[in-house]
């Protein structure tokens, strides 16, 4: 009976230490599930945006005041948003040779193309002046940009394109590790990053949907590019 006794109370210890790790184990997934992974994205705040500081800047020929007037109105800090607003202001910086105004331009530009293309026209040719100046975001917004491209009927007209710069930007993977990043703007307008492994998916993805002869064109067209981008670097 004694025996009975002991079995019984190891059997409910047992029992006992297995429920408790079962609960701690599922309070761990529940606590990761809903507190870890559906954090929240914190989004941009609009410190260092005060409108009538960066109007004064502008006011005195501020580029860099120009484009962040611009980010005021594209994304509504401290002012209503407008994009007609936005894009004057991202105008105005680029025309004073702001870089970074250039491509918030470009993209704006680009984005509007179900709107006008005249815009995506002046938004692409944008990009490609940034990019073959060595721009990498330019580059690799560029390759998103042709990749993503579709007609009428939904087949991917600028894959060659794509395989162009994928190929132009990955050439110098020898000095760098396929985790390194390069940074974007994403379809949000907020900066991503994409790793060169990415870009690699990206230019196997248009290898496999163009023809051997045009590999081979494509190939040179980096080369090409790629001279180009280093004579305009040597000329700063």
């Amino acid at each position: 009976m004694r025996e009975i006794n002991i079995k019984s109370g190891r059997n409910l210890a047992y029992l006992w230490v297995s429920l408790s790790l079962f609960c701690v184990l599922a309070g761990f997934v529940v606590y990761t599930q809903f507190f870890v992974h559906s954090k929240p994205t914190p989004k941009p705040t609009s410190d260092g945006f005060d409108y009538d500081e960066l109007t004064q800047l502008v006011a005195a020929g501020d580029s860099e005041a120009m484009r962040k007037l611009g980010i005021c109105f594209e994304r509504g800090f401290n002012v209503p948003k407008s994009h007609h607003e936005a894009l004057k202001y991202y105008s105005l910086s680029s025309e004073a040779g702001n870089m970074i105004a250039r491509y918030h331009l470009a993209h704006m530009l680009i984005s509007r193309g179900r709107i006008s293309t005249v815009d995506e026209e002046k938004g692409h040719k944008l990009l490609i002046d940034l990019a073959t100046m060595g721009d990498e975001s330019a580059q690799l917004s560029l390759i998103l940009y042709y990749f993503r491209k579709e007609d009428t009927e939904g087949k991917h007209t600028h894959t060659k394109e794509a395989y162009v710069w994928a190929n132009l930007l990955l050439g110098g993977m020898g000095t760098r590790k396929k985790s390194d990043a390069v940074r974007f703007l994403g379809p949000s307008g907020d900066y991503e990053y994409m790793t060169f492994d990415a870009i690699e998916s990206f230019r196997t993805s248009s290898y496999v949907n163009i023809r051997p002869e045009d590999v081979v064109l494509s190939e040179k067209r980096s080369v090409e590019l790629f001279k180009a981008i280093r004579a305009n670097k040597a000329k700063k």
